[in-house]
């Protein structure tokens, strides 16, 4: 093998572990889909598709297991779940339920935070907001 190929290979080899590593942080860190119902209410429009007789908790499930899904309205009466592409503004409808999709923030500190909490004897001196 010549220097020049052994190098590529190398960079190569080197490039692919760093994007192999920034996928498994990116994808840890990524924030997970929940949903926000309203009662008696409809997202109109942005159909996906229609899921039959089913109850509200396989509608929800049913839109978060679909990446596609943004929103849905849920028909008790009927037993029907629209899944959604899009939400836009939610119009009233008795006996219905709207499921917007949002992606959940995690609120636990970090733990380099929780650990300077616990490292109060140092006071000031180590203050970032100075």
């Amino acid at each position: 093998m010549t220097g020049f190929t052994r190098t590529a290979r190398s960079v190569l080899v080197v490039l692919l572990t760093l994007f192999g590593l920034g996928a498994a942080v990116f994808s840890a860190n990524a924030a997970e889909r929940r949903v926000i119902l309203t009662p008696d209410g409809d997202y109109t429009g942005f159909d996906l598709r229609t899921v039959k007789q089913v109850d509200l908790k396989a509608c929800e499930a049913a839109c978060l297991g679909d990446t596609a899904c943004r929103a849905f309205t849920f028909n008790a009466k009927a037993g029907w779940c629209f899944l959604k592409t899009d939400s836009g503004p939610v119009a009233g409808f008795a006996g219905a339920t709207a499921g917007r999709v949002v992606d959940a923030i995690d609120f636990t500190p970090s733990v380099e935070h929780q650990r300077k909490a616990e490292l109060d004897f140092t006071g000031a001196y180590f203050d970032e907001s100075r």
